[in-house]
């Protein structure tokens, strides 16, 4: 069994506000945390390194502004590292993101020591309607985002997905899966190194309760 090395916790933030929403990835030597933070009393998106050993590294002890500024809310992040050999590979955030007139899927790669190298982010997408709760896996050269995706209309949601390369190359969206007639959602997925799983609740069924 394991042991609980920390029983009582640290503190990762102790910004103004509440922090919510909380990811987390290790690239080999650091782990990045990820969160939506209130302290400037709109969502935004603050991260932490923090060691194996539990300390958070001089560069973010006051959290590193991931995407910040601006009145539009920033909420439900993902992280993910690509790859983890040789350590200190650069990290793949995302999350949902309002400032646009819908919700749309962002990004940013963020380097091993703590530089955001994707200032104005990556917009993932761009559809109509709402695309929200992305999730995020990686391998060495790529990540795979998917996220829940309304663009067929209000009340229908699919899986889609695109992957961003180390380098920020974004592939185009594809839906996953699409049935326009029942739901998908909560999607997750995992790298196995040369290929992605991706799993999703899904309305199908006539038991499906939505």
């Amino acid at each position: 069994a394991g042991n609980v090395v920390t029983p009582n916790g640290f503190a990762v933030s102790t910004a103004a506000n509440d922090q919510s929403s909380l990811a987390i990835a290790w690239n080999g030597g650091t782990y990045l945390v990820a969160w939506s933070d209130y302290r400037n009393s709109v969502r935004e998106i603050y991260g932490a390194f923090v060691t194996s050993t539990g300390a958070v590294l001089p560069n973010s002890t006051t959290g590193l502004a991931i995407s910040a500024g601006g009145t539009h809310a920033r909420l439900a992040p993902s992280v993910a590292a690509y790859g983890t050999h040789p350590a200190g590979a650069p990290f793949l955030v995302t999350w949902s993101d309002g400032r646009n007139s819908s919700v749309d899927i962002y990004g940013a790669r963020v380097s091993d020591g703590g530089a955001v190298l994707d200032v104005s982010n990556l917009w993932l997408s761009d559809a109509g309607d709402y695309q929200e709760n992305p999730v995020v896996a990686a391998n060495s050269t790529s990540a795979l985002v998917a996220w829940v995706d309304q663009r067929a209309g209000a009340g229908a949601r699919d899986i889609w997905a695109e992957t961003v390369g180390a380098n920020g190359v974004i592939t185009t969206p594809a839906a996953i899966k699409s049935f326009f007639a029942n739901d998908e959602w909560e999607p997750a997925v995992a790298s196995s190194g040369s290929m992605y799983f991706a799993v999703w609740v899904d309305c199908r069924q006539p038991r499906c309760g939505g």
